[in-house]
């Protein structure tokens, strides 16, 4: 980030809210080490409960949550809530699904097509990844290395901050006053 990035006013960018405390796991481990991990990283509330992905050498491959990993493993959706009688069939298809684990790498899983932005990249930039693509953390990646992740509670909380002040009572939009 350039000092003249830091320094505009209302200018928040992906390194001054991202979390670089996020734990990665290697491309080619089993989908069922990268379970356990997620499974590990439910109990530590300090940490996102994501990993990032990479190579041997380093680089960025991907990110995997819980959310990610549920949803190939049903196959591509995950139910909202399903009614009962339904819930016996969710449980019998996640043990199928859960035994594969054990077959396949992370990297089998990888959704290529998730974005990731720069350090020195926006907001705007950062809502508009994590609403497109519908994601829960939207990694930070430099030079083709992991950085961290922005959960989109905290892209959505900055938002808030730089929209509503504490002497405002809404924020203009169209000209008009929303409270």
């Amino acid at each position: 980030m350039t000092d003249e990035q830091s320094t505009q006013p209302g200018r928040l960018v992906a390194s001054q809210i991202m979390l670089e405390e996020v734990p990665s796991i290697g491309a080619d481990l089993s989908l069922d080490e990268a379970r356990r991990q997620l499974i590990a990283l439910q109990s530590d509330s300090a940490k996102p409960n994501a990993l990032l992905v990479v190579e041997e050498d380093g680089r960025y491959a991907g990110i995997l949550t819980a959310r990610l990993l549920l949803k190939h493993l049903l196959g591509g959706s995950v139910p909202e809530g399903s009614p009962v009688s339904d819930e016996e069939r969710w449980y019998d298809e996640l043990l199928t699904a859960s035994k594969r684990c054990a077959l396949l790498k992370v990297r089998e899983v990888l959704a290529p097509e998730l974005p990731v932005v720069a350090p020195d990249d926006g907001l705007a930039l950062m809502i508009k990844h994590a609403c497109e693509q519908r994601m829960e953390f939207v990694p930070v990646v430099e030079n083709g290395r992991p950085l961290g992740v922005v959960p989109i509670t905290a892209i959505f909380t900055a938002a808030a901050a730089l929209a509503l002040r504490p002497d405002d009572e809404g924020i203009q939009v169209g000209g008009e006053r929303v409270t």
